[in-house]
């Protein structure tokens, strides 16, 4: 029964470390980047609506593609390809 318990409790802590790996959300100075980006771009049907710097997350927004893992900008989708999102 102890070296149960010794291997649930190992197995529980390896979750629990691990819980905080996926979905990181993106780094701060890619949020950066993207919001100059749209600053600097003419969007009349407002497909970049969602970008906004009031949400930290970078990688919920639109057309934005990320690892979940580093939080790095994997990938800008253009509007025909991201039209069923």
């Amino acid at each position: 029964m102890g070296l149960f318990m010794v291997l649930v409790v190992g197995f529980l802590s390896l979750v629990a470390l691990n819980a905080g790996c996926c979905n990181r959300g993106c780094i701060e100075r890619k949020r950066q980047a993207l919001l100059k980006l749209k600053q600097d771009m003419v969007d009349p049907a407002g497909r970049l609506a969602s970008w906004v710097a009031d949400d930290e997350d970078c990688c919920r927004w639109k057309g934005v593609v990320c690892n979940n893992v580093t939080g790095h900008v994997l990938k800008l989708k253009s509007p025909k390809s991201y039209r069923g999102l």
